[in-house]
């Protein structure tokens, strides 16, 4: 049984604002994409007597507190800090959100069958980083993993000592800088032959291509960054139907 995870906790500092309604649409959509065997999972601060908000499709679980409320000077306070992120790579996480798992962003659109990405063999895969000017190998809107298999990404951390070494060594982000620097090259990837893109990098940079329509052979489609598929697209009418798909 593989468990879909998502992540809703609020941020004061951080520009994006996610809800309940948007982890229900998350839901909503991958189960009409995915045909194994699968439960959801989201890991919340929402309070207990707003879970019957959630549909019935999600479990919700209380989100731990481990590193949720640190900081670094290295990623700006508006952008998401997503430290708390990194206890899903321990030993025990497995005991929590099940022995496989693939954690997906809220902010995603889902166009495509999505069995193909997670009927891998491997115990781990992540997403590879969709910007060729970026330092780091992979990004962390999605990663697939057998519970513990990567273990050292949260035995290794050390909190801001550690977020300094992976900004020290050229990394960028907030967990996801840590996530690369413990990981290193080499591990197995979606990109956009999988049919995995990114709103910014791919999409919203080659109006050319993809004004009237997605990919062809879009799964899913990661809105990092500030816009995101369930915002209204007056000042982009060329992307129309973003909207309409979601």
């Amino acid at each position: 049984m593989l468990t879909v995870l998502g992540w809703l906790w609020q941020s004061e500092t951080c520009l994006a604002k996610y809800r309940i309604d948007h982890a229900n649409r998350w839901a909503e959509t991958i189960d009409r994409h995915l045909v194994m065997p699968h439960r959801f999972v989201v890991l919340t601060d929402k309070p207990t007597e707003r879970w019957g908000e959630f549909h019935p499709l999600i479990t919700p679980i209380p989100i731990w507190s481990d590193w949720r409320g640190m900081t670094t000077p290295t990623w700006p306070a508006k952008k998401p800090h997503c430290w708390v992120r990194l206890k899903a790579f321990s030993a025990e996480a497995g005991d929590i959100i099940g022995d496989r798992f693939v954690s997906i962003d809220l902010d995603s659109l889902v166009l495509g069958q999505l069995d193909p990405l997670f009927d891998r063999p491997p115990d781990f895969v992540i997403y590879k980083h969709p910007s060729m000017r970026h330092s780091n190998p992979y990004q962390g809107s999605m990663w697939m993993m057998t519970a513990g298999a990567r273990r050292q990404v949260w035995d290794d951390f050390r909190g801001e000592e550690s977020a300094a070494e992976a900004s020290a060594a050229g990394f960028v982000g907030s967990d996801q800088a840590w996530i690369c620097h413990k990981l290193g090259a080499g591990e197995a990837i979606w990109d956009t032959q999988d049919g995995v893109y990114s709103w910014a990098a791919h999409i919203r940079a080659d109006p050319a291509h993809y004004a009237d329509k997605p990919p062809s052979d879009a799964r899913i489609i990661f809105f990092q960054g500030s816009e995101k598929a369930w915002h209204g697209f007056e000042k982009r009418p060329q992307f129309n139907w973003v909207a309409e798909a979601y």
